[in-house]
């Protein structure tokens, strides 16, 4: 990061044999991921400068792609979960009236609302293109949810702002269900905690679930 003409910007230094390869595989890049980033730079964004005409090349390839893909059903699925979890946890603290507990509740707001906003599209499976494009989609798309945001933004009530975040949540998960209700079993499917390994080798959120049930029904 730098500043420019007296403005901050972002510069990202890469390799030709890296681009090419983001270029190779453009259809299988997942939205999000560094490659799918950098796929979406070469098909939409304006190159000002390109002594070799590589880049010119690989924007034209990249051109002839389909977009990243979007979310799948385990990724919605996540989203949800973390969603409703946060949403029960932030109710926990402000149930609790104590000063920590409201203080956690406080820090909590300030990326749990961050969340619901990128996860909006996520269950919708719509890619995220920062702030400014997602407040254009919602002024053409859903502007009763930007207006909740702003109610939030400027509610200096905290239990007031925890209602509106819940409604920011529930406006989000609107495609995929309801939040969690008391006392339902929530399962987040992934590698074995501790493991190392980034993603689970096989299984689905159904198989998780049948296991839990069977955990804590056989006496055995």
């Amino acid at each position: 990061n730098t500043w420019i003409d007296g403005r901050l910007a972002e510069v990202y230094c890469t390799t030709i044999a890296a681009i090419e390869r983001v270029v190779a595989d453009g259809a299988t890049w997942r939205d999000g991921a560094e490659e799918g980033i950098v796929h979406v730079w070469l098909r939409e964004g304006r190159i000002v400068h390109d002594r070799s005409g590589q880049l010119a090349a690989a924007s034209e390839r990249a051109g002839n792609h389909s977009h990243p893909t979007p979310a799948d059903e385990r990724e919605i699925h996540e989203a949800w979960r973390k969603i409703g979890y946060n949403v029960a946890q932030i109710k926990r603290y402000l149930a609790a009236d104590d000063p920590m507990s409201l203080s956690a509740v406080d820090m909590r707001l300030l990326y749990s609302v961050a969340e619901v906003n990128l996860h909006y599209f996520t269950v919708r499976q719509l890619l995220w293109r920062g702030e400014k494009p997602a407040i254009r989609y919602w002024l053409e798309h859903d502007p009763e949810y930007l207006d909740c945001f702003h109610h939030f933004s400027a509610e200096t009530n905290r239990r007031h702002r925890v209602e509106l975040y819940e409604e920011l949540a529930t406006r989000a998960l609107a495609p995929v269900g309801r939040l969690w209700r008391e006392g339902q079993t929530m399962i987040g499917v992934g590698a074995g905690y501790g493991s190392g390994e980034l993603a689970a080798r096989e299984g689905t959120v159904g198989d998780a679930l049948a296991f839990w049930k069977r955990l804590v029904t056989d006496p055995s």
